[in-house]
């Protein structure tokens, strides 16, 4: 086998190892780790959260509908909102372990909330795609390194072919 042909090989494996880890990626991060839904009645002023295992990088999704103002809370501290009717609040996580979310009621009216919350896999978005890229970016030297190389042991074929043609004249 030359050696031309043993790039190509190469090109092709590093190529497919691109594909495969880009697909991967795709589906692993878009799977759900959790989902949690429910109805929930507070009281004026009231608060209720809920615990979560997360790691960092993912991405959570927090929809409803409430039928007074409400403050969707975040550990470590942040407070998003007010709130009043249909809701959609999405972020990602920068901390692994174990987070909290929460509503919290304004002093205008108890609310009752109906609500989902959905955590996706995203972490592996930052390592996935950058190594399907580098995997793929190396197959395509090769496969450039392997074309070149092609072409030269064509022409020393054709030139060998040449001079040895002029001999026997």
């Amino acid at each position: 086998m030359t050696l031309n042909k043993r790039l190509f090989l190469v090109f092709i494996i590093l190529f497919m190892i691109a594909i495969g880890l880009g697909l991967f990626t795709y589906l692993y991060s878009n799977t759900m780790a959790s989902y949690y839904s429910s109805t929930l009645f507070l009281s004026e002023e009231g608060l209720k959260s809920y615990e979560f295992n997360v790691n960092a990088g993912d991405r959570i999704f927090v929809t409803g509908n409430t039928t007074a103002p409400i403050y969707i809370v975040f550990s470590p501290g942040r407070q998003f909102g007010p709130f009043n009717g249909s809701f959609s609040k999405n972020f990602y996580i920068h901390i692994s372990g174990k987070v909290y979310i929460g509503f919290e009621a304004t002093a205008i009216a108890p609310p009752k909330i109906n609500f989902r919350i959905i955590i996706y896999n995203s972490w592996f978005d930052s390592v996935g795609y950058p190594l399907a890229i580098l995997f793929a970016v190396l197959a395509l030297i090769f496969l450039a390194y392997s074309y070149v190389l092609g072409r030269a042991e064509t022409a020393s074929k054709l030139s060998r072919r040449v001079s040895s043609s002029r001999k026997k004249r």
